[in-house]
């Protein structure tokens, strides 16, 4: 199978139902997307083998997902500026459950038996998320941040910085892009 064939065509990804798709977009055929009528891809856009995008998620251009990643978007929403990174193995959530709380969890638990914690998920323009990682409810990259490979955010990163570990601690500051 040539590289071209294992992406949709521009005409497969027409027919799928997303609010809204640019041009230029290359998505794996062995990608699984739900709740295609809740997303909205920009131009320029790749999304690799193996990934999962759910629930209510809007990228911009310029974005590339690496294989394997998760985006995981539910009500609240995942949101992607422009010319964001998101390295393979990459987990983002806008809902979880709390582990803490003394009540079920999972997904095949009557709601009422849950409690989640939900909240939006961003990572502004330039962001780069390295293999591995994991953004938790409420996450944000300001424009530029950088969350190194294997590590958790669950909060907000600055802009034009780098961050690492588990969770992530600031490490440094980053050129920013001229």
């Amino acid at each position: 199978m040539k590289v071209k064939d294992s992406f949709l065509t521009q005409r497969e990804i027409s027919k799928i139902g997303f609010l809204s798709v640019g041009k230029n977009v290359l998505i794996s055929r062995k990608a699984s997307l739900y709740s295609p009528e809740q997303m909205r891809i920009g131009s320029n856009v790749r999304i690799d083998d193996f990934c999962i995008l759910s629930g209510k998620v809007c990228i911009k251009d310029n974005v590339h997902i690496s294989a394997g990643s998760f985006l995981y978007g539910g009500d609240d929403g995942i949101f992607i500026g422009n010319h964001v990174s998101i390295s393979s193995r990459c987990a983002l959530y806008s809902k979880t459950d709390d582990f803490s709380s003394g009540n079920y969890v999972g997904s095949m638990e009557m709601p009422s038996n849950r409690k989640l914690i939900t909240a939006p998920v961003y990572l502004d323009d330039y962001s780069v998320i390295g293999t591995g990682s994991t953004l938790l409810p409420g996450a944000k990259m300001q424009k530029g941040a950088c969350l190194g490979a294997m590590s958790l955010a669950k909060g907000e990163l600055n802009e034009w910085s780098i961050y690492v570990g588990v969770p992530c601690y600031f490490l440094k500051k980053r050129k920013e892009i001229i």
